[in-house]
């Protein structure tokens, strides 16, 4: 339901629709778990009941726990990315080097 919201805001019984297997009550009650949650924002629109996501609380929930991490491994790949570029020239050195060996001993 959060990746139809996602893409745009649609009515309950647009998302009723989508669910064939859950009845529209089911839907409702599920919309009303979202909204409590701060996940939904809902306006009405005469009969018509919008829902939105409100992507606020998920965005912290993102930098709280995967924002930690995130840091951790950008600097983990920097490292390796540094000690690979760092060892390039050396293996090219030897490289030269065993081509030279090869040319002279023919």
């Amino acid at each position: 339901m959060l990746d139809l919201l996602a893409r745009r805001p649609r009515t309950t019984g647009e998302l009723a629709g989508k669910f064939p297997r859950l009845s529209r009550f089911a839907v409702m009650k599920h919309l009303r778990v979202l909204e409590r949650a701060g996940l939904l924002v809902v306006t009405r629109d005469g009969r018509k009941r919008w829902n939105a996501l409100n992507p606020v609380p998920l965005q912290e929930v993102f930098r709280r726990w995967v924002g930690k991490g995130e840091q951790m491994w950008a600097d983990a790949l920097l490292n390796i990315r540094d000690l690979a570029e760092a060892d390039a020239p050396a293996k090219r050195n030897v490289e030269k080097s065993n081509e030279k060996k090869e040319g002279e001993t023919s």
